[in-house]
């Protein structure tokens, strides 16, 4: 009788413990797949990060670009203001030269004219 029952059980429990090696077949497949999505989504992460550095890294150099940039065009500026300085006096000095030779010229005629009348 104990053996009968024991067989009964056993008929009973076959398909129970094939439905849980199944389940631990799953389980296992599930946990391989959540290793893989973690090692992914770290990947993933690692990737983003070293995008996130670079672009970090791009920024500054365009800022340091646009700063030599700006420097540039202020002393560009500042140069061209000299160079305006320095024609204006140019023509300045020109002016006041021209200025005085003819006043010479005007001098010497008036003197010759004088001559002449005298």
């Amino acid at each position: 009788q104990e053996v009968e029952v024991l067989r009964k059980e056993v008929v009973l429990l076959t398909p129970r413990a094939k439905e849980a090696k199944k389940a631990e077949e799953e389980l296992a497949k599930l946990r391989q797949a959540l290793a893989n999505a973690r090692a992914e989504a770290q990947s993933a992460a690692q990737r983003a990060e070293k995008e996130r550095q670079e672009l970090q890294a791009e920024k500054a150099l365009a800022v340091t670009r646009l700063e030599e940039l700006d420097q540039r065009m202020e002393q560009m500026a500042y140069h061209t203001y000299e160079r305006q300085n320095t024609a204006s006096a140019n023509v300045q000095e020109e002016a006041t030269r021209q200025v005085a030779e003819a006043a010479a010229r005007a001098e010497a005629l008036l003197l010759e004219v004088e001559s002449l009348k005298a």
